[in-house]
């Protein structure tokens, strides 16, 4: 609904359940959308390669028939995502790439919506509670996470995902080759969909699912937490707050 009177749709075509819905909604509601996509296989915007250096990621790209490259000062996936996303949106509204792409390497960090504070038994509690609950703010999170350094162990609380998709398979997929990739070691999942995807998450030295936030909160005193980073990650219908307050309040 939210698509439907659009003109112009920018996304990233590898993600196959996005590109999926996208053209399911070309066909079925909106099939006057004039679509741009990017992705390193078959795409408007074809993403020849991404090398990171440092604290510097350089970008290079085709369009029609043209190569193009610029450097950004991120190596987080989404960091380099958006800024596709963004070359992408300057392309679709007239802009010559050679006019902008020397900018894009004066770009600045955005303030993120993330609380870092002491938690629980010498814990450090990341609290993003706040924000949106889907695959591309979960790779922000974790990328987050995984540049702590208090502590070794790291551990995810999250709910189900926004997507409503009924076959959970290909995101419940990707999240959990997210988490090995960062070496998450512990995941506490809340929500219907967590609990029937635990399959995907086997790999993990431990996991724990639970149906609501409260029925977690329950069992908080049976679990341990010491000496670990925690993101709080979850959908505000699920009021992650309210475990981020246990948290604190148990410092007292």
């Amino acid at each position: 609904q939210l698509f439907s009177t659009a003109k112009y749709f920018i996304y990233g075509n590898d993600d196959q359940l996005l590109d999926r819905e996208v053209r399911d909604f070309l066909k079925n509601i909106n099939q006057g959308l004039s679509c741009l996509t990017w992705g390193t296989n078959t795409a408007d915007i074809l993403i020849k390669s991404t090398e990171r250096k440092s604290h510097i990621t350089h970008i290079s790209f085709q369009f029609r028939n043209q190569s193009y490259q610029y450097e950004i000062p991120f190596t987080d996936e989404a960091s380099v995502s958006n800024s596709i996303s963004c070359v992408a949106a300057m392309i679709q509204m007239g802009r010559r790439p050679e006019d902008f792409l020397e900018k894009m390497r004066r770009l600045k960090p955005v303030e993120m919506r993330m609380e870092l504070v002491n938690g629980i038994h010498n814990c450090s509690i990341i609290n993003d509670s706040y924000n949106s609950n889907d695959l591309s703010s979960l790779s922000i999170a974790i990328d987050f996470l995984n540049q702590q350094q208090q502590h070794q162990k790291k551990t995810v609380i999250l709910s189900d995902l926004a997507e409503t998709a009924t076959d959970i398979t290909p995101l419940y997929s990707k999240i959990a080759a997210m988490l090995e990739q960062k070496s998450v070691s512990k995941l506490i999942g809340i929500g219907e969909k967590m609990i029937a995807a635990a399959g995907y998450l086997a790999f993990l030295k431990e996991s724990y699912f639970f149906p609501s936030t409260d029925a977690f909160l329950h069992q908080l005193h049976g679990i341990d937490f010491h000496n670990e980073t925690i993101l709080i990650k979850g959908g505000r219908s699920f009021r992650f707050e309210k475990i981020a307050h246990a948290f604190q309040l148990k410092m007292h």
